[in-house]
């Protein structure tokens, strides 16, 4: 069982404490390649996001589409 990672001594956090010292395995995958592909979801994300926007603006009242 892991036990909690809490600062030793103090509930003040500094650049020589951590909150958690307990190494973080990586996923093996290149900081670079997740970005890349992180970059890569969020324009697609962006990019439905506007269609969908599109979509309600289309569908509302004419008098909200004029207003906006």
């Amino acid at each position: 069982m892991a036990t909690p990672c809490r600062p030793s001594g103090t509930n003040k956090f500094t650049p020589s404490r951590s909150a958690c010292t307990e190494e973080v395995e990586g996923d093996g995958v290149p900081f670079t390649e997740k970005m890349e592909g992180l970059t890569r979801e969020l324009a697609t994300k962006f990019d439905e996001s506007e269609k969908l926007q599109a979509a309600i603006r289309d569908n509302q009242c004419p008098e909200y589409r004029n207003a906006a």
